[in-house]
């Protein structure tokens, strides 16, 4: 259904502008990057663990571990989005401007990509979520939840196609995987009993208190037009030191703000290097 839901936007995207479907596709290349790296790794590493505890009835246990994984996407994901938010159009124009890939092509791509990366905290919660019926062996709940999401994708792709052009198709997405996995987490609450939201939302908000630091940091650059001019080489050094700066802000803010995903976040990368 996910594939679907891609090719549908790849044609109506070939129904705007010269060049849509191409930019959405750059576009989604970056979204992709984020999940691949992170989202896709946790949600692997937890279905053993949730399996095991459905299969033992610890409700109790699975909870905690659905509420933590996606604290934890969130300690990575949202600080992304807003990375991708400030950054897009210069890194876009570092990956991709060479050849025929002009300044129009940089504009439309981050112009796209401001919409996907709306949805990246979304899609990476629902590839949790999903999780929790996989360890219940409940593989139907999921298919039924995407096949109505991507009526509604479509319904959405067409209508903010109008306003928003290629923006719209984008957003379109992110619209539908927030519907998405608002539904499944509903669905999982009615099933299992509640999920302690509240102490979820309190870990998302320190990692939004911390990612407002980290924008600041990068903020100062962006208003200061430090990257609209400068040279492939000099555009490298600035993102090496505007994101050192962010992450080392950013991993500092969440320490002060008490973070229990910095832990686990600092763990997790100690043992892929």
């Amino acid at each position: 259904i996910y594939t679907i839901n891609v090719t549908i936007s790849e044609v109506i995207a070939t129904r705007l502008e010269p060049g849509s479907a191409a930019a959405l596709q750059y576009s989604l290349r970056l979204q992709e990057l984020v999940l691949g790296v992170f989202a896709v790794s946790v949600a692997t590493v937890i279905l053993p663990t949730m399996s095991q505890q459905a299969h033992r009835k610890d409700m109790a246990a699975l909870k905690d571990t659905l509420r933590f994984s996606i604290g934890l996407l969130g300690f990575v994901t949202i600080p992304a989005t807003i990375g991708l938010l400030l950054l897009g159009e210069p890194l876009v124009r570092l990956l991709f401007q060479f050849g025929q890939f002009g300044a129009e092509s940089t504009r439309m791509t981050s112009f796209a990509l401001y919409f996907h990366a709306a949805g990246i905290f979304f899609i990476a919660m629902q590839r949790n979520v999903v999780q929790v019926f996989y360890s219940m062996k409940d593989l139907k709940t999921p298919t039924i939840v995407a096949g109505v999401v991507m009526v509604a994708h479509v319904l959405l792709c067409l209508a903010l196609a109008v306003p928003l052009r290629l923006g719209g198709v984008a957003l379109a997405g992110s619209i539908a995987a927030a519907f998405n996995v608002l539904a499944l987490y509903w669905l999982l609450r009615r099933r299992i009993g509640r999920l302690d939201t509240r102490r979820l939302l309190r870990s998302l908000g320190r990692t939004a208190a911390a990612s407002a630091a980290m924008a600041a940091v990068i903020a100062i650059p962006r208003v200061a037009g430090v990257f609209d001019t400068a040279s492939r080489a000099a555009t490298i050094g600035w993102m090496v030191v505007v994101i050192g700066a962010a992450g080392a802000v950013y991993l500092v803010a969440s320490r002060a703000l008490g973070s229990e995903e910095l832990g686990e976040f600092v763990r997790l990368v100690g043992a892929r290097l």
